[in-house]
């Protein structure tokens, strides 16, 4: 097989929606230039469209419902636990390679600790805890040996300004990775993620110059990296989904209570990411307002008085609205408040929950499949289709539709799918991707937002000797991987759902992988202990509440 190099660089949330701003506007040239040489189009997303399932399905070509990640939990017979790469059920691209005997560097990639064995080197990246483990030249290393400043997650800082040089310094420190690694490996893959691209829009979105300085700042990487691999390496640029500002909210298991499907308590454990942005990061580089903590503090207080009389926390917001309390200030003040306070699914006594806003879908509670399971299997198709027909049609107090489709996964995609027990029976696809579809337990099933969130399509922008743009349809982030795999000479394996894009011509007959790869952890193979550490940390970019 002839020697090739294909570079890829991800930019979490990069969309044209986002970029073509910044692209007129001379904000990222080293990428207006890769855009004029070689070729850019949307690029399709998986559903649900969030980093923890998308990226998964960029680095091995298949879909959730065959590589098993559908969110930030995997949900088995014990309490949920964060995803790693032992939920990703199918060969990343590089232990293909590596099985061809060729050598890959990885750096920041999510969902890829504990790290496991190939030929190369590996950085994990979002949802690793801090101190995970990195693979350097085939051995398990601590973090600290490739940089004894290194992380994964953005320190705490106080103010804007600090924050936006704090990401700087992750964005370079990418790259100073991808650097010292090169010079260990006869490389023909190399990743680089960068994941500010994206919190900065979660925790930034609405100003222009932060967002410019962090893209900015990112876009200098990209030319130190193209740098770094040379003029005769193919360059793929991709992202996981797009990101916008959303208009509305749907409050799922409010809706689902109200119509009897589900029963809530003040007991009941909530196991759920989302999106929500911060209201405090917008504040000034003057600093945090103090008022506003105290305020917080005041209201957790009053809360949890008022619970112990019988007022929930549901009934105190409807209070606090009746009163007169400005809906700007109430959201800003009250969201995180209310989502500590509230009630939450009681699944042993529900019929069917949202388990979480980025689950974008709904699990019945089947009896001999689910723990706890209440609905006989007699029953289970029946309650599939009311739920699907009874939100088809919906529509908010206003005319506005919900959604753009709701359907049943057993349908479509079939009942028995990878890692079952966290997949969803009902798919949600909000209208427009403007319907932040939460599984917070409130008085209102529909409310108002601003916060940035994420979108069906993202970004792929392709350059090199062997690229050329064919016009065709609309790429989808599972295609990447066998274009990757062909443009380094492998024939993509006919478990992989995606296909080598066209216009890519590859280097001559492709070579088979000889067997398929069997993963090997390098990490203790139970899972750790890391769930706070890392929700603390993704608290910062928006992402928990």
């Amino acid at each position: 097989m002839s020697k090739q190099k294909l570079l890829v660089i991800g930019l979490d949330a990069a969309c044209f929606e986002q970029l073509d701003p910044l692209l007129s506007a001379g904000v990222m040239p080293n990428l207006a230039e890769l855009v004029e040489s070689g070729f850019a189009a949307d690029m399709e997303t998986t559903h649900p469209p969030w980093t923890p399932s998308a990226w998964p399905s960029v680095v091995t070509g298949t879909t959730p419902w065959n590589h098993g990640v559908y969110d930030f939990y995997h949900h088995g017979n014990d309490e949920p636990q964060l995803v790693s790469a032992r939920e990703v059920r199918t060969p990343f691209v590089w232990e293909l390679l590596s099985a061809c005997g060729l050598e890959s560097i990885v750096v920041n990639v999510p969902v890829t600790h504990p790290v496991h064995s190939f030929r190369g080197s590996l950085v994990p990246g979002y949802i690793a805890p801090e101190d995970a483990d990195c693979l350097i030249d085939g051995d398990r290393k601590p973090m600290s040996a490739l940089d004894e400043d290194y992380r994964i997650y953005a320190r705490d800082v106080g103010s804007k300004r600090e924050r936006i040089a704090e990401y700087g310094r992750l964005t370079d420190s990418r790259v100073a990775a991808a650097e010292r690694l090169d010079g260990l490996h006869d490389w023909s893959f190399m990743m680089v993620q960068f994941q500010r691209t994206d919190s900065a829009f979660h925790t930034m979105g609405d100003d222009h110059r932060a967002i410019r300085q962090v893209y900015g700042r990112v876009d200098d990487a990209i030319g130190s990296l193209l740098d770094l691999a040379g003029e005769d390496c193919s360059v793929l640029v991709v992202s996981d989904h797009g990101i916008r500002q959303y208009d509305r909210v749907f409050n799922a298991n409010t809706w689902l209570r109200d119509r009897g499907y589900a029963a809530t308590s003040s007991e009941s454990d909530r196991f759920a990411w989302n999106e929500q942005t911060k209201h405090e990061r917008k504040t000034s580089d003057e600093g945090s307002d103090s008022a506003d903590g105290a305020l917080r503090r005041s209201l957790t207080g009053m809360f949890d008085g008022l619970r112990a009389v019988g007022v929930t926390p549901q009934r105190a917001e409807r209070l606090l609205s009746a009163v007169g309390l400005d809906e700007r200030v109430r959201r800003a003040l009250l969201t995180d408040v209310l989502v500590d306070a509230a009630d939450a699914v009681d699944v042993s006594r529900s019929r069917a929950h949202c388990r979480s806003v980025s689950a974008l879908g709904l699990r019945c509670n089947v009896a001999g499949r689910d723990p706890n399971g209440v609905v006989p299997r007699s029953e289970f198709d029946e309650l599939r289709r009311s739920l699907v027909r009874e939100l088809s049609g919906l529509r908010d107090h206003a005319g506005n539709a919900v959604f753009d489709d709701v359907y049943d996964r057993h349908e479509v995609h079939g009942s028995a799918v990878e890692n079952e027990a966290s997949a969803p029976d009902i798919v949600l696809r909000p209208a427009g991707m403007r319907w932040k579809v939460s599984d917070v337990v409130k008085e209102a099933v529909f409310e108002e937002t601003d916060e940035f969130s994420h979108t069906r399509h993202g970004a792929l922008i392709a350059a090199g000797p062997r690229i050329e743009d064919s016009g065709a349809a609309t790429p989808n982030v599972v295609d990447v991987a066998p274009t990757a795999l062909g443009l380094l000479g492998v024939e993509p394996p006919t478990s992989i759902d995606g296909s080598i894009l066209p216009g890519v011509s590859v280097p001559g007959e492709l070579e088979s992988v000889p067997t398929a790869p069997t993963r090997e952890y390098l990490a203790d193979a139970t899972r750790q202990n890391t769930e706070t550490g890392v929700r603390d940390r993704l608290r910062d970019m928006g992402y928990v509440e």
